[in-house]
Order: structure tokens, then C-alpha cells, then sequence
């Protein structure tokens, strides 16, 4: 799918960015705490256990920072003094193969990840039973790298598998049920398969406020994909509905100049374009567009978003002139992102 058709479907929300500044400040004393941890047990000469696992937390801060190249080396380091000291069938491995394996899905590298994901996944079977939620995180890992690939089939196995063991071990209704069953929805909504996505979204908006609360913003964001669940499906009623809902329990949540209600503004104004309502779609668009570029900055990819479906907007009220402006604006935006990248 080319970048300019992805920026017309809806916008999965992202967690707050004010959450993900505070992670990131925390990873970065992470770091500096683990740091001084290895330097001293490397000067007194062991390498034991405790060893591999501070180089697997270190690993796992760059892991989730993106310093990819930092993390990989730290990873095979712990699994080489793991294996020397514990064996090749203990738990602890199975947690730094999941982890690489995790490092290399991001890097694209399938079949590396594919063959540790597996590895992991026998070693935890055997250590902890078929029916342990440790056995499960890793099984949904690996639909997730599936679902990554387009393998459909296996990727739903997989999924299934995963919940099955998490329902068997927690409950029909747990809070640990919901990242699975979001992965599922999202696997079933992204292959037009538009009834079981419903029905998994539904369950899952019925656990998250049975155990959040009705205003909790993760019970927004489901709220939010089932808007675009209906949006694809042409039901604009229950779209807008969905979407004002979720609208609502983010600007009470975050307040009117946050991004995750940009995302939802920009959604809800896609909506009333999608039927011709010009009048009422252009001042969400240009709402949506003023939070994005004030707290995201003005070359940030949502942004691009924003300009280039708002010049759709303009194009069919016959604006061409300032259409193309925010077009080029967009494709400007989107050409240094694939350069960063």
C-alpha cells in the first residue's frame, strides 16, 4: 500500500506522546543504572547470570529507543553466557530469544525473528506447560510477525491459540486478554473480514470498561477503531457516533490540543467528507491540522496526513490553487521522513 492511500484510512491512535516523553526519560536512567551495573561486574572478571540479564535489560532500552545496531551484539552476548551457564532449554533464554527476535521483526529481518520466536516458544513450553500466559505473549509475538507479512492464516491460528491459553489461564474477561484480542480485530478489520472484527472489538471494548471505567482513553481508542470499522463499511451513522464518543473521552482525558484527539478530529472530518458534508468536515480538518503542527511540529507525518486529506477536501469545493499548496507542503513532509528512515 503506497503512502498516499494509507493516509486515507483511519489513523490508529498511538499512546499519548506526554506518556511515551516520560518512558523515554526513563529508559534513558535505565540505561545509565544498568551501565554501571555491567561496568562492575565486568571489572570483578564474572560472567554469570546477572550478567546476561542486565545486558538483556540494556539491550531492551535500545531495543525500544531504536538504537537497533547497540542492542543486537548485547542480546547474543547474554544468550552465549546463558547458555554456558544455564543450559540451552531454560526460561531465562526463552525471554532474550523473544526480545531479539522482537529487534529483528522491527528490522525486517523475518526469518531471523520466525526461528528464534519458535525457539522461544518451544523452550517456554516445555519449562512451563502448554497453558502458561508467558507461552501465550510469545505465541501472539509470533502471529504478530505473521500479520507483518500478510500470512493471514497463520497469524488468526496463532492469535486464537494465544487467547485460547490466555482465557483457559485468566478468564474470559481479564484486562491481559486485550492486547490479543486487538491484534485480532485489527487482522480481521484489515482484511475486510468486518463481522468477526466487530464482534472481537466488541468483546474487547466490554472488557476495557468493565475494568477501566467508561472514560478511559484505551476504551477511546477501541471506540475509535470500531468508528473505522463502520467508516470502511459505509455506516456513517454508527462512524460518527464511535468517533464523537472517543472524541469526547479524549478531550476530558487530555484536553482539546492533544494529538490522539487530533487523530480523532481528522477521522471525524473524514467521515463527513466521505458523504459530501464539505461544510462540516473543513473546520475538523483545520482543527485537527493546528494541534498536529503546534504539538507534533510542523514536519511531523500526521501532519502530511492532515494536508493531504484536507486537499482532497478543497479540490472537490474547487479550490485547486491551495489544494496543490498543501499537497506539495505534504509531499515535502513525507520526503524527509523516508529519509530519515
Amino acid at each position: 500500500m503506497n503512502r498516499l492511500k494509507k493516509s486515507r484510512k483511519d489513523v490508529v491512535l498511538a499512546k499519548d506522546s506526554v506518556t511515551r516523553h516520560q518512558k523515554s526519560e526513563k529508559l534513558f536512567d535505565s540505561e545509565q543504572l544498568l551501565l554501571t551495573k555491567i561496568e562492575a561486574i565486568e571489572r570483578s572478571g564474572a560472567e554469570d547470570v546477572r550478567l546476561a540479564m542486565l545486558l538483556n535489560s540494556l539491550a531492551e532500552c535500545y531495543r525500544l529507543k531504536g538504537r537497533y545496531a547497540l542492542a543486537e551484539p548485547l542480546y547474543h552476548r547474554a544468550l552465549k553466557i546463558q547458555e554456558k551457564s544455564l543450559g540451552p532449554t531454560h526460561s531465562d533464554l526463552a525471554v532474550v530469544l523473544n526480545n531479539l527476535a522482537l529487534l529483528y521483526k522491527v528490522e525486517a529481518k523475518y526469518a531471523e525473528a520466525e526461528k528464534l520466536f519458535r525457539r522461544a516458544i518451544s523452550i517456554s513450553e516445555k519449562v512451563l506447560g502448554l497453558k502458561n500466559p508467558g507461552v501465550a505473549a510469545i505465541i501472539n509475538n509470533l502471529a504478530v510477525l505473521y500479520k507483518s507479512q500478510g500470512r493471514f492464516e497463520l497469524a488468526e491460528k496463532l492469535f486464537r491459540q494465544s487467547l485460547g491459553i490466555l482465557q483457559i489461564c485468566l478468564g474470559t474477561d481479564h484486562l491481559d486478554l486485550a492486547p490479543i484480542l486487538n491484534n485480532l480485530a485489527d487482522l480481521y478489520h484489515h482484511h475486510n473480514k468486518y463481522v468477526l472484527a466487530e464482534d472481537v472489538y466488541t468483546q474487547l471494548l466490554d472488557i476495557r470498561r468493565k475494568a477501566l471505567g467508561l472514560a478511559h482513553p484505551d476504551v477511546g481508542a477501541i471506540l475509535n477503531n470500531l468508528a473505522g470499522l463502520y467508516r470502511k463499511q459505509r455506516k456513517y451513522i454508527q462512524a460518527e457516533r464511535y468517533y464523537q464518543n472517543a472524541l469526547d473521552i479524549y478531550e476530558k482525558t487530555f484536553g482539546i490540543k492533544h494529538p490522539d484527539v487530533a487523530t480523532v478530529l481528522n477521522n471525524v472530518a473524514g467521515v463527513y467528507h466521505d458523504q459530501g458534508r464539505y461544510r462540516e468536515a473543513e473546520p475538523l480538518f483545520k482543527r485537527a491540522l493546528s494541534v498536529r503542527e503546534k504539538v507534533l511540529g510542523k514536519e511531523h507525518l500526521d501532519v502530511a496526513i492532515t494536508l493531504e486529506q484536507y486537499a482532497m477536501l478543497l479540490r472537490h469545493t474547487k479550490r485547486e490553487h491551495k489544494a496543490a499548496e498543501m499537497e506539495t507542503r505534504a509531499e515535502n513532509i513525507r520526503s524527509c521522513y523516508v529519509q530519515l528512515k
